[in-house]
């Protein structure tokens, strides 16, 4: 978790250099601490009789797509007070910036989650990369499916795509695209990596496929969003 929060804060620090390391890092921890809590919420509301103070305990998981809500929840609230804006951004800009550093944070957390082997791998496999946990937080001798790494192997994919097509211009983003294009990168690439998981189903899906799917929906609607105004502004 230090990790990944360190990586994302130097990229974020690098990309500008408006201001000392310390203060994107401050940020970023003044974001995913909250973001945590939101996650191991969303983890919680799947164990029946779950307590609050376990729930922030962390003692059922946690769910990151709840921790991404969380994590928008308080940029936006922290970004409305004029001093940390003036330093950083207005919310919708760094929700923009944030497309481009925190996918390398999500995979190297996903990564994380791979050495604990805190459960969230998938079914038994015979594939040559099946691995077992006998000494995870949640053990297995049986091979199966590292899930985690699938995730942390295409979140990383993304942090080099969307770089490289951003390259230069991190200060000068196209409004709303990055953000959508992670909405919907994240919401598609979750929803179908969850059926190698092994989580509770609700009419179907996962709890985290529901999350991702409102996920594609926000970011599309978005994009719809985006278009129009482009054309209400083009058309005469």
């Amino acid at each position: 978790m230090a990790l990944a929060v360190a990586a994302g804060a130097i990229v974020w620090w690098w990309q500008q250099r408006r201001q000392p390391p310390i203060n994107y890092l401050a940020m970023m921890c003044a974001v995913v601490v909250p973001g945590q809590i939101f996650g191991s919420l969303f983890a919680a509301i799947e164990h029946p009789g779950f307590t609050f103070m376990d729930a922030i305990a962390g003692r059922y998981g946690a769910n990151i797509i709840g921790g991404v809500v969380g994590g928008v929840i308080v940029t936006w609230i922290l970004l409305n007070i004029r001093p940390i804006s003036e330093r950083f951004g207005t919310p919708l800009q760094v929700l923009d910036q944030a497309a481009l550093f925190v996918p390398l944070s999500m995979a190297m957390g996903r990564v994380g989650c791979f050495a604990s082997g805190d459960g969230c791998y998938g079914p038994p496999t015979s594939l040559p990369w099946g691995v077992a946990f006998p000494h995870g937080t949640v053990p297995t001798n049986i091979p199966v499916h590292p899930t985690m790494l699938y995730d942390a192997i295409l979140l990383f994919i993304f942090f080099l795509c969307i770089n490289y097509v951003y390259r230069g211009r991190f200060n000068n983003l196209t409004p709303r695209i990055p953000l959508a294009s992670f909405l919907m990168f994240y919401g598609c690439e979750r929803f179908l990596s969850e059926f190698l998981r092994l989580n509770p189903k609700y009419a179907g899906l996962s709890q985290t496929q529901w999350l991702s799917v409102a996920l594609v929906i926000i970011g599309t609607s978005i994009l719809i969003n985006r278009r129009r105004r482009l054309i209400s502004v083009v058309t005469p």
